[in-house]
């Protein structure tokens, strides 16, 4: 087998070295600075790589949306196979590129792109094709967990878990879209593709992140015994959908309450095995190319999953109590109680009616067995 690899950063050094203990040749890696071409199989140019035929399967490692979205598509309209880490650029551009994989014979694999390490995707096809899914939820994002844990674990402001989050390399200097729940529905909208085939536009999902955590939130937690983690949740009833990002106020018999730093944890249910659970290093170098190299190894091989068209999440599926602080005021009828000024739990209402009740930066949280 051999191999392109797209961008050298984090993910790109794990993979080729994970590559040379798995025979794997690396016969080109791109790099965008010419400065930086150090050994021998580097190259800045992608048409060399593209128009190499002995190159079965570009790897690219480059994150964001572009030029990674630019390169992918070159790739695979030259009939080579693609492995992605990069969620965000599969779920801005997933229906094109999906389509021209199977135009032009070629597979495009990416189960490192949710979870890390962890084999979340792949389980979750190998699972759907004898399983009825009927739904899954998960902490998805490390650095938000790393944050939260911090502040339920350790009592730090939020402001300080995630410097030091940033200090460690687990958050970038703009960490918006770990802490907004951006790369949690990016995730999110992966593994419905995967578990039901159906393709969502971020700009329709209920998004709500950690950002706008305060002490209130944290009080309330502790004074209830709960935790509060981020997760996205995906469900399926009937021939309809839904899928949210949101924090969760969990007790101590939810598999997330004691997911600690960066960790990720994913929870699937299905109708004959019930609840399965994967936890495990939800990024990092190694754990996520291993996963990377996984997609090359099975190759002759690979999971399957369909592409059966993209649907706007149905909200009215859930009811549950949600944590609202708001200034907004709330009629009584839907109050199950007040905790404090301007701080409510709801009784049973959908996502639907919540979206009335907040504001853009208000702080939510679904309360789980209220």
């Amino acid at each position: 087998m051999n191999i392109a690899i797209l961008g050298y950063g984090v993910v790109g050094k794990g993979v080729e070295k994970i590559a040379r203990k798995n025979k794997i040749n690396v016969s080109y890696i791109l790099m965008r600075d010419i400065d930086k071409l150090t050994l021998p199989n580097m190259t800045k140019d992608l048409k060399e790589i593209l128009n190499d035929s002995n190159v079965n399967c570009v790897v690219e490692c480059i994150g964001g949306d572009r030029p990674a979205y630019d390169y992918v598509k070159e790739a695979i309209l030259k009939g080579k196979h693609v492995v992605s880490s990069n969620k965000k650029m599969l779920v801005n551009h997933f229906k094109e590129l999906y389509r021209l994989a199977n135009k032009n014979n070629v597979h495009l694999l990416f189960s490192s792109a949710c979870g890390g390490g962890i084999p979340w995707l792949k389980n979750l096809a190998y699972i759907k094709e004898n399983e009825s899914i009927l739904g899954f939820k998960g902490i998805m994002n490390g650095t938000s967990n790393y944050i939260l844990d911090k502040i339920f674990s350790d009592g730090l402001a939020f402001n300080d878990a995630l410097k030091k989050a940033q200090e460690l390399g687990y958050a970038e200097q703009d960490p918006s879209d770990d802490i907004d729940g951006i790369d949690t529905a990016n995730k999110t909208i992966l593994s419905m593709i995967i578990a039901y085939g159906i393709n969502f536009e971020l700009k329709e999902i209920f998004i709500k992140g950690i950002a706008n955590i305060s002490d209130d939130e944290y009080r309330f937690a502790l004074n209830n015994n709960y935790r509060l983690v981020l997760l996205g949740k995906g469900l399926k009833k009937g021939n309809k959908y839904t899928l949210y990002v949101i924090p969760t106020f969990v007790n101590k018999n939810s598999q997330f309450f004691n997911i600690k730093n960066n960790y990720n944890c994913f929870s699937l249910y299905t109708d004959n095995l019930k609840n399965l659970s994967f936890v495990g290093q939800g990024a990092g170098s190694l754990p996520t190319a291993q996963n990377v190299i996984n997609d090359i190894l099975d190759l002759n091989n690979p999971y399957k999953y369909e592409f059966n068209g993209t649907e706007k999440p149905d909200y009215s599926l859930i009811k549950s109590n949600f944590y609202i602080h708001t200034k907004n005021k709330i009629s009584t009828n839907l109050i199950k109680r007040k905790i404090g000024d301007n701080i409510y739990v709801t009784k049973k209402i959908n996502i639907i009616d919540l979206k009335k009740l907040i504001n853009k930066n208000d702080f939510v949280g679904e309360i789980e067995n209220a």
